[in-house]
């Protein structure tokens, strides 16, 4: 089923001149017009599987599924969507042009049995760290998450830490290296159209990451906009430097920022220089991992 949709979007590439820069978002709901037109009602005879039609919100194509009530959604299914996409140039289409991709799959009663979101950015040439994040810790309900249901995955290896800071509810441990949940109280609501503005504003964009590294001390290098579980994000790239005891030593960050109605939240990949580099891409999959769990119920 994997393959026919790609074929479907295939045939699209010419009609939709993919060699643009930009995908309006009103060509992406073209884009799935033609899917449903081309494959809905297909059924795959293995799995009994059936897309039945796929639709568009803002940035993001959406398949949905009706699957046999006794159906379990296998374990890699993600990855093998994404390594399916890479092999075919609907891949580096949807990375180019940044479009996400969902999965949803319901039973004939309309039960929702399993769903699949995948970020453009999955679809980019950075290397992906296969089985190295194990299971989900929860942040709903924790004193310090301030409201905020969040869940997101411990990486393999690493160990799990209760924040001792009052704006931290914990932080990931690995060797040479930490990434923080940050939560912070804004005073002001942002809905999603709210943010997305702000950040997609180059001004405002640099006037706020420099805010949110005002306390490192750290030099701006990069900020660019990019998406959270289809919340708008801000990912920052930086460098400084801390002291401890004695000593000091120099870092790397990565941050991404998000606002979530009246409240910050800043997810903090930091290393030292000469581990950065080796950490990134489990940064990278920690931040993929991460899920607002409200927003699907």
């Amino acid at each position: 089923m994997i393959r026919n949709v790609l074929w479907a979007a295939g045939l699209l590439l010419w009609s939709f001149h993919i060699q643009a820069q930009s995908f309006s978002e009103q060509e992406i709901a073209q884009l799935a017009q033609e899917v449903t037109r081309t494959l809905a009602g297909r059924t795959n005879s293995k799995t009994g599987v059936a897309l039945t039609r796929c639709v568009s919100e803002g940035r993001t194509v959406i398949y949905q599924y009706r699957v046999p009530d006794n159906w379990k959604m296998p374990g890699n299914l993600k990855a093998a969507i994404i390594r399916q996409f890479k092999k075919e140039s609907i891949g580096q289409f949807y990375h180019r042009n940044q479009i996400n991709s969902a999965f949803t799959y319901t039973d004939s009663e309309g039960t929702l049995r399993g769903q699949v979101e995948v970020p453009w950015r999955d679809f980019s040439s950075d290397p992906v760290v296969p089985n190295k994040l194990g299971t989900y810790v929860d942040f709903e309900g924790h004193e310090k998450a301030m409201g905020v249901n969040i869940k997101l995955k411990q990486p393999l290896g690493w160990t799990y830490e209760e924040g001792v800071r009052p704006h931290i509810p914990g932080k990931f441990i690995g060797k040479g290296a930490s990434y923080n949940l940050i939560i912070r109280d804004t005073g002001q609501f942002f809905s999603r159209n709210d943010s997305r503005a702000l950040f997609e504003d180059q001004e405002w964009r640099n006037v706020i990451a420099e805010e949110w590294i005002e306390n490192e001390g750290g030099e701006l290098l990069k900020a660019e906009v990019v998406e959270i579980d289809r919340y708008p994000a801000l990912q920052i790239t930086y460098t400084g430097s801390r002291k401890n005891l004695e000593t000091s030593f120099n870092y790397m960050a990565i941050c991404w920022g998000i606002y979530f109605e009246d409240r910050l939240i800043l997810l903090q990949g930091i290393a030292s220089n000469t581990s950065y580099r080796t950490n990134l891409p489990v940064f990278k999959a920690i931040t993929r991992s991460v899920v607002f769990p409200d927003q699907y119920k």
